[in-house]
């Protein structure tokens, strides 16, 4: 499954410009989005999805990932250190 991703925000002029416009493969890191806390921060240009795995986001922050689980017939015959 490939995923589309655009991530807009202002230029020097206030105006509306894309930021990043890539598409996110199979294995690679899900995360669409993450946030710092509470309201989010949107005034930078770093690329807030490309931040170190974590469960939990941090305190009052946000994590907007995609998380794919294949069927479980895909999953017959792999040995346990497979499947995980």
């Amino acid at each position: 499954m490939s995923i589309r991703r655009v991530v807009t925000g202002h230029d020097a002029r206030g105006k509306s410009t894309v930021l990043i416009d890539d598409t996110m493969t199979p294995g690679q890191d899900r995360y669409v989005w993450t946030t710092g806390g509470t309201p989010a921060d949107n005034t930078g240009t770093a690329d807030e999805a490309r931040v170190p795995h974590r469960l939990e986001p941090v305190a009052s922050g946000s994590i907007f990932r995609l998380v794919e689980f294949p069927p479980e017939s895909s999953l017959a015959g792999l040995s346990n250190v497979q499947k995980e």
